[in-house]
């Protein structure tokens, strides 16, 4: 032992041996001049990689009260910071920070379903999201270090987000979860944002990037900055609303508000009674949304909470009421969606009814009326446009992110599988007058839409049900 004791230089141990008591005692028996935390934004709860081990280091400085200690970490927000200082039990500390600004290093998020293939020299490509903005920083960190302009592309879709909320839903711990839940909303908010990318991530581990500049000149949006628009009005519809529901609701319902919804939860409220209710009717749900998220970057209102955040006023909320602020926002894109109305005559009755039943059913299983689930306007809708696909099925007024999730593919197959027999029907109207030898006449009929193929397909089962009969 005494051989060992006088080689040792560097010791390194896993956080779980401090515990064991003769190790403690074996560790009193060397000349440590120096104890280096590692990984520390681990000992955090607020931390990214909590792990519950790492708070037990703390008997480091009651058994080596004389030893300085240094704790390391590339990720530690500043609410970690204090954490890590608190939980080692560290006085007269001083922090040392390098700057998390890699000036080579091009951020860019791009939607998950356009998502393509590139050719980059330099490419550093995530394809699933992140779940918080510590482990994308330390991704992207492996790109550039030959100090080399880096590409850090980011697809970025909801499906990632609902993803990652069911794994943080099997935590058994509620801090933890909590603690999850923020730190994902802060990694939705910077996909999602129409700001500096770079300001907003050194931003969140608090350091301030030159507030002299407001473009970066290095991530997609101070490249190819949206277009804007004097959306000082629609701030004051938004706020006034958040207002008039006393701040206790999130985006998703003052969206639905502002929209006019019918939804069970505002009639219950009493918020259809409003004078901001149904009076954003000009722009769709999700546009609504995204002027709440940019309001809450640019500091217009504030999101408090984890896995249901609030919007809350701020000072400068006031300010827009009182006319004492202009304020520019994205320009929305154009909401491409089939306007929701009757259609008295057109909509496929055949359809529509096979619809209906399917709704009853859904309906009598969740023990809710069936115009909850979607209403009969929206089911004309479906049945005059037919839907094949949930981004076809996604534009029918009506269809929300959570419908679309959670009736989506339920509908869609039955309207495939309608469109199917209806089209076949066709094809077969148009042989029993034409006849099944020459495939032009018949492929005329229908219209351009139907294909010789499937013409084909129908010919050669409708002559095999011949040579059967």
């Amino acid at each position: 032992m005494e051989l060992l004791e006088n080689r040792i230089s560097i010791l390194y141990v896993a956080p779980e041996r401090i515990m064991l008591p003769d190790f403690l005692l074996f560790l009193q028996r060397l000349n440590i001049s120096l104890i280096a935390v590692d990984e520390a934004h681990c000992i955090s709860e607020w931390g990214h990689d909590f792990r519950p081990e790492y708070r037990q280091l703390k008997l480091l400085k009651e058994h080596f009260p004389q030893t300085p200690l240094i704790a390391l970490t590339a990720t530690a927000i500043p609410e970690v910071q204090k954490d890590i200082i608190t939980q080692l039990r560290l006085t007269n500390s001083k922090i040392y920070k390098a700057s998390l600004n890699r000036e080579n290093l091009f951020y860019q998020v791009k939607p998950k379903d356009n998502a393509y293939h590139q050719l980059l020299q330099y490419l550093n490509l995530n394809y699933d999201l992140p779940k918080n903005l510590e482990s994308y920083y330390q991704e992207t960190g492996r790109a550039g270090r030959d100090g080399l302009r880096s590409d850090c592309i980011l697809f970025f879709g909801h499906g990632d987000k609902r993803k990652i909320e069911f794994f943080i839903e099997q935590k058994g711990d509620e801090t933890e979860k909590r603690v999850a839940y923020k730190k994902l909303q802060e990694m939705v908010n910077f996909c999602e944002c129409r700001t500096c990318r770079r300001k907003i991530l050194l931003d969140y581990f608090g350091e301030a990037y030159n507030e002299n500049e407001t473009n970066c000149g290095n991530c997609d949006n101070c490249l190819e900055p949206k277009e804007t628009i004097d959306g000082t009005f629609i701030a004051q519809k938004i706020i006034l609303c958040v207002s008039q529901v006393r701040e206790r609701f999130g985006m998703s319902y003052i969206a639905d508000v502002l929209c006019g919804s019918k939804s069970q939860k505002i009639i219950c409220n009493l918020d259809d009674t409003l004078t901001t209710y149904g009076t954003g009717k000009e722009y769709a749900k999700k546009q609504w949304q995204a002027f709440i998220r940019e309001l809450v970057q640019l500091g217009y209102l504030k999101s408090e909470g984890d896995k249901y955040p609030i919007v809350k006023l701020t000072q400068r909320s006031r300010d827009i009421l009182s006319k004492k602020e202009r304020v520019l926002l994205t320009k929305p894109a154009e909401e491409v969606q089939i306007a929701q109305k009757y259609f008295d005559v057109g909509f496929n009755h055949g359809l529509f009814e096979i619809l209906r039943s399917l709704r009853k059913e859904l309906a009598d299983a969740e023990g809710m009326p069936p115009y909850i689930i979607f209403h009969d306007s929206s089911l004309k809708v479906m049945a005059t446009h037919f839907p094949r696909s949930l981004s076809d099925f996604r534009k029918i007024n009506g269809v929300g992110e959570s419908k679309l999730e959670k009736y989506g593919e339920l509908f869609v197959k039955e309207i495939d599988k309608f469109v199917d027999i209806y089209r076949q029907e066709h094809i077969i109207g148009a042989m029993s007058i034409l006849g099944i030898e020459r495939l032009a006449p018949i492929k005329e009929k229908p219209g351009d839409d139907y294909s010789y193929e499937e013409i084909r397909l129908v010919r050669a089962s409708k002559m095999s049900n011949r040579k059967i009969s």
